[in-house]
């Protein structure tokens, strides 16, 4: 459970999500169960964060101010230092994704955060993705 812990404090997330009180909520969540992170309100700045940030993960919502989420993972997969991050998208509008090989998951809102957890856990710590 320690070792766990420990790769968990290493592993980077970054949370793109526009609604301020499920933006903090996940942030809390996440920062709970050890991991860094960093987030984003806008799909432009989800982009612009995530080169100098590398995360490990990167949680999308699809609905966003300025651009969507399926915009955000078409910029995604052509830029070379991005294109393989692996992305869990969680939007109550799962049913407008169209699917890319960066999306490894999709959970719907509202959502469970035992769920929650034990995707990115799972996917992280697995090598799965």
């Amino acid at each position: 459970m320690l070792e766990s812990f420990k790769d968990r404090a290493r592993k980077k997330i970054l949370v793109v999500e526009d609604e301020n009180p499920i933006q903090r909520l996940l942030v809390d969540i996440l920062e709970e169960a050890a991991y860094h992170v960093q987030t984003a309100r806008f799909g432009r700045e989800a982009i612009e964060k995530a080169k100098p940030y590398n995360p490990h993960l990167i949680l999308l919502d699809l609905k966003l101010p300025d651009i969507d989420g399926n915009e955000v993972l078409q910029i995604l997969g052509r830029d070379e230092k991005l294109k393989d991050i692996p992305v869990v998208v969680l939007s109550q509008y799962t049913h407008l994704l169209k699917q890319t090989p960066q999306v490894k998951a999709v959970i719907g809102k509202p959502f469970d955060i035992v769920d929650l957890l034990d995707t990115i856990e799972s996917g992280l710590t697995s090598g799965r993705w």
